[in-house]
């Protein structure tokens, strides 16, 4: 009785708290049932949408990762192709600028040895003239101071000596 009598004086009965723990169990079930659950649900769906996102996430990243390999590698080839042409420009136009140079080198000497030749026969032809007006002009100061008319092979010996001194006298001047 001492019990009931703390119980009375609180105000709680034994019957009451019987009753107040089945309401709170039934409401601990409805709670559970119509609150938890969903609220659990919820939570692992969110869970796992942040997973997947995570997971999505890392693999939009290595896909990054592997194109930006790709393209490092296609700007490196694409540099290594550019210094390749530029390169071979370079030697094309060097061999070219070699062969401009050679042709002009030969074109120059052929002008040379062609001036030569041409001044060699401009010499020969000169001389040749030369001899014939100096054979002229030898036979007819011969003529006056002799006063006679020289044959043949004496004339040509007397245009050969002359001429021979002429040629000595030119190979000396130069």
């Amino acid at each position: 009785m001492a019990n009931e009598v703390i119980l009375a004086t609180t105000g709680l009965y034994t019957g009451d708290l019987l009753w107040y723990l089945i309401l709170f169990a039934v409401l601990l079930v409805a709670v559970g049932h119509f609150a938890w659950n969903p609220v659990n649900d919820m939570m692992e769906k969110r869970r796992n949408k942040i997973n997947d996102d995570i997971d999505h996430a890392q693999s939009a990243r290595q896909t990054a990762e592997e194109q930006q390999k790709k393209t490092a590698a296609a700007l490196a080839d694409s540099k290594n192709q550019a210094v390749a042409i530029i390169s071979k420009a370079q030697q094309q136009g060097s061999a070219q600028q070699d062969q401009i140079i050679a042709q002009a080198h030969t074109d120059a000497e052929t002008m040379k040895k062609q001036a030569e030749k041409d001044a060699a026969q401009a010499r020969q032809d000169a001389l040749a003239h030369a001899k014939d007006d100096i054979a002229d002009l030898s036979v007819q100061i011969a003529s006056k101071l002799i006063n006679k008319e020289l044959d043949a092979s004496a004339h040509q010996q007397l245009i050969d000596s002359y001429i021979k001194g002429l040629d000595n006298n030119n190979g000396q001047t130069r």
